[in-house]
């Protein structure tokens, strides 16, 4: 075997050389792994990257349908285990999804590879209770020295990820106890302020979002989270799609200009129906859906932010704002709840859970219900869709997470 001649060239060259175990079947590993002690290393290496990541079964190259390619990495393992070395490494073992069943397997088993460092380029976090998170579109607490005193925004970036990943995988393989590590869809630090705004129906003719966007430069927030509906495409024409682009401008305009981060919380009929795919959003009237796919217009830029905004969008998110002293757990939600002929802010108090704070746009006017720590955000659309009369607000979470109703 060529990897054979490689492993005996390199050791008489002097070379201080951990050798590989190779072979596709156990018959090949008995081979390799006999030369190997025979050649008097103490050390030996196997690769199970590729039985771990494997999406299909080793048959038809081994017979026996039934055995999975974790199974033929095992009985590989076996038989290596089977000679004299003092050390076995299994090269790209080391997750949290394998770490532990794998040390179980002999006391002379080793871990290694860069799983840690791949999977955080991915954005996938890890646990100490062996899961791995994806968090692309989430933030994270987390008591390990590695992330405990770093801003929430740098924890999110990939190479914190990386060193928090490896940190845990040797937390892990020394079973060092429980590192606490918490989901939230936002947190904000303690130099950052939020904004809150709720059912701008863009495209609607009675729409106030420009005179929300105006409010908006003024705050100059770090966070604009925009409660749905946001989008509005039921009376689909070109000034509609026009409307959209502007929008979308301003929005852009406020990232490049002030950082501020979008945030959509759609409205439960927006998520049901997609809007990110319906017809009416990624195309414009005169085009046609059947023959028209490739063709190029002026708001396909528009489309394609869109569509990034509304995509892995919830109707429910969990926010924590940090502050000097004690932070606040906010609960911002679309409520999907059957409302009364006259709706009521304490109709809300069943979705009250694990935050201390719910905001939500139940009802069109903003109100801040201190008693029962429930706000309402109004509504920027003057059209009445309930009995009261509408009346537009920002809600503004302060960097001191003092929260005020800001009214044009």
């Amino acid at each position: 075997m060529k990897s054979l001649e490689n492993i005996k060239y390199l050791a008489n060259k002097g070379f201080n050389i951990i050798p590989l175990a190779k072979g596709a079947y156990p018959e090949h590993i008995e081979i390799s792994a006999s030369k190997i002690e025979e050649w008097k290393f103490k050390i030996i290496a196997f690769h199970i990257t590729e039985y771990l990541t494997a999406e299909e079964r080793p048959w038809p190259y081994i017979q026996d349908y039934s055995i999975t390619a974790l199974d033929l990495m095992n009985q590989n393992i076996k038989v290596i285990l089977k000679h004299g070395f003092e050390e076995i490494l299994l090269i790209g073992g080391a997750s949290p999804r394998h770490c532990k069943k794998l040390l179980k397997l002999d006391d002379r088993i080793k871990l290694a590879g860069y799983s840690w460092y791949l999977d955080a380029q991915n954005r996938r976090l890890y646990t100490s209770d062996e899961y791995v998170k994806d968090v692309s579109y989430q933030y994270y607490e987390c008591n390990c020295p590695i992330c405990i005193k770093t801003p929430p925004a740098i924890r999110r970036q990939q190479n914190h990820i990386a060193k928090h990943n490896l940190y845990i995988n040797k937390h892990l393989i020394n079973d060092e106890g429980k590192v606490e590590v918490e989901l939230y869809d936002l947190i904000v630090d303690e130099h950052e302020d939020i904004a809150i705004a709720a059912e701008l129906y863009v495209g609607h003719q009675d729409s106030l979002w420009r005179t929300l966007i105006n409010l908006i430069e003024k705050i100059k927030p770090s966070h604009l989270i925009l409660l749905g509906p946001i989008i509005y495409n039921k009376n689909w024409k070109i000034e509609t799609i026009e409307e959209w682009k502007e929008f979308i401008e301003k929005l852009t305009q406020l990232n490049k200009k002030y950082k501020t981060i979008i945030t959509i919380v759609p409205d439960p009929k927006e998520k049901r129906n997609k809007i990110e795919t319906q017809i009416q959003t990624l195309y414009t009237p005169n085009q046609d859906p059947k023959t028209n796919q490739l063709q190029e217009t002026k708001y396909d830029t528009t489309i394609l932010k869109i569509i990034r905004l509304y995509s892995n969008t919830k109707t429910t998110i969990k926010i924590k704002k940090l502050t000097n002293q004690k932070p606040i757990t906010i609960r911002i939600e679309t409520p999907q709840i059957i409302k009364p002929e006259k709706p009521q802010i304490t109709d809300l108090k069943t979705l009250i859970k694990d935050t201390e704070w719910l905001i939500t746009n139940y009802i069109n006017q903003p109100i801040i219900d201190k008693q029962n720590k429930i706000i309402t955000t109004g509504t920027w659309r003057t059209t009445w869709t309930q009995p009261t009369k509408p009346k537009p607000a920002i809600i503004h979470i302060t960097k001191q997470a003092k929260i005020k109703i800001i009214k044009p």
